[in-house]
């Protein structure tokens, strides 16, 4: 497995875990039983994935090897990229906040921004970013990718960080994905009836 290959079975269990805050944030919208603690734990999760896993793998090894290769590190899909990622981690603790003050309208705005926005650049990662980057790497880059993510990820793993993330998204992903209750309301906030 690949770097790449490794950056997309990650997105699919994040996906997992938008799931899951989506019925959450559904739930908090529709009545007081979603606790506020269970919101901070989405942005704890969301915080871990990026912070330990996912997106430091994305901004300490792929993009520096794109910009090896030639790719601007200030324009295009690079600095999208880098701008994609901020947003993502400001949109985690304007959740956090709203959780915190139990504002339930703001609950729901940022909430299903945050995972429309993750979507999307999950898509977009894994439709343009990655198969270009693909086409542009030589097979010793992509090998030194590869190598580096999986040191970096034995490290993660030994020293518990991965486990603990686990563990937290697994609980909430049990707890909230695929609730039917939670799907009409986010139905209703995307503004279509069907």
């Amino acid at each position: 497995m690949d770097l790449f290959d490794s950056l997309m079975a990650e997105h699919r269990l994040y996906e997992q875990l938008l799931e899951a805050l989506d019925q959450c944030v559904g739930m908090a919208e529709q009545g007081p039983e979603v606790p506020a603690a269970d919101l901070s734990r989405f942005a704890d999760a969301i915080e871990g994935f990026d912070r330990l896993c996912h997106q430091v793998k994305e901004e300490r090894i792929l993009l520096p090897m794109l910009v090896e290769i030639g790719m601007s590190a200030d324009s295009g899909m690079i600095a999208a990229v880098r701008v994609e990622h901020e947003e993502e981690r400001e949109l985690v603790q304007a959740l956090r906040k709203a959780s915190t003050a139990g504002d339930v309208e703001r609950i729901a705005s940022v909430g299903f921004t945050l995972t429309d926005h993750a979507r999307c650049h999950i898509y977009t990662e894994d439709t343009l970013l990655f198969p270009f980057a693909r086409s542009r790497l030589s097979v010793p880059s992509m090998d030194k990718m590869t190598a580096a993510a999986a040191a970096f990820d034995h490290k993660m793993l030994e020293a518990g960080e991965y486990a603990a993330v686990a563990a937290i998204r697994d609980d909430l992903v049990a707890r909230y994905a695929a609730r039917p209750d939670c799907i009409q309301s986010r139905v209703s906030w995307a503004g279509t009836d069907d």
